[in-house]
């Protein structure tokens, strides 16, 4: 794999030599943003739901593809999450974590289960050039 001239070369520890080994530098990021604290079995989770249980008739599971595709998709240089990592690390990093990145979403939305940090945003009011603001 090419190295990416956006991210600079990482090592795990000062001893160890700066890589430019993208798959490598996933691995650092995701040890660093994402600990293995404990092991997670979703295998006894059920995520087949039947038509008179959805509102809509899209399927509950997600691919492997449609989550690559998405995160393909994220704009670079933009952090839209509230950990403010950027995208091209996370475009990164999810090389390593994809397969937990479906199980996970599939059952989010199997069950119906938002993340708090999900129903939060920040608006941001921008004042375009040559408009009047008219407070009413």
């Amino acid at each position: 794999m090419k190295a990416d001239p956006y991210l600079l070369d990482l090592r795990r520890s000062t001893k160890d030599p700066l890589t430019d080994n993208n798959i490598i530098k996933a691995d650092i990021f995701a040890a660093k943003f994402f600990p293995k604290t404990r092991i997670v079995n979703f295998s006894d989770i059920k995520t087949e739901v039947t038509m008179e249980q959805r509102a809509f008739n899209i399927s509950l599971i997600i691919s492997k593809e449609e989550i690559s595709k998405l995160i393909r998709s994220l704009l670079n240089s933009k952090a839209l999450r509230p950990d403010s990592i950027l995208n091209e690390v996370f475009k990164v990093v999810a090389l390593i974590i994809i397969k937990d990145l479906v199980e996970i979403a599939s059952y989010c939305f199997a069950n119906g289960t938002i993340l708090k940090s999900l129903k939060e945003f920040i608006t941001v009011v921008l004042r375009k050039k040559g408009k009047k603001i008219t407070l009413s």
